[in-house]
């Protein structure tokens, strides 16, 4: 797009006076090349082209390239980081660390089984308070 207006200002006339009417045309030019670029955006992007319009001075077209860009760059960014959470609500929205409720993974010294197994065979429930007692005796008051 850049190349065909490069060509178009090429081919179009600029006044030859020193009243600073080529400034303010040129001004009006790069305004149009920015409202054609906001205006060709699809509506992904309505809400960075209203923040660009609402903007006074408007930003060269450089700028608002870059803007839309970097708006662009996080958008790809955040479906990226969706994808995961999308696979998990896809498995129901459990974890792959437990299998029931009542029956979540144990993994201790031992070989991995479930915590309903581990209780079978030490003859208490698991729990950090209970377990440290098991292990280590009664702790002493102090």
């Amino acid at each position: 797009m850049k190349m065909l207006w490069d060509e178009l200002e090429y081919y179009l006339e600029n006044p030859g006076c020193s009243c600073g009417a080529n400034s303010r045309i040129m001004a009006q030019r790069e305004a149009e090349k920015a409202f054609q670029f906001l205006m060709g955006l699809t509506s992904e992007f309505y809400t960075v082209r209203s923040n660009i319009l609402s903007v006074d001075p408007m930003p060269t077209v450089n700028k608002i390239y870059q803007m839309v860009a970097h708006e662009e760059r996080q958008k790809i960014v955040a479906r990226s980081h969706s994808a995961p959470e999308v696979a998990f609500l896809a498995k129901g929205g459990r974890s792959s660390s437990t299998t029931d409720l009542g029956k979540q993974q144990h993994f201790g010294s031992c070989q991995p089984h479930e915590s309903d197994q581990a209780y079978r065979q030490n003859q208490q429930p698991l729990g950090p308070d209970l377990n440290k007692q098991a292990a280590g005796g009664r702790q002493a008051d102090v």
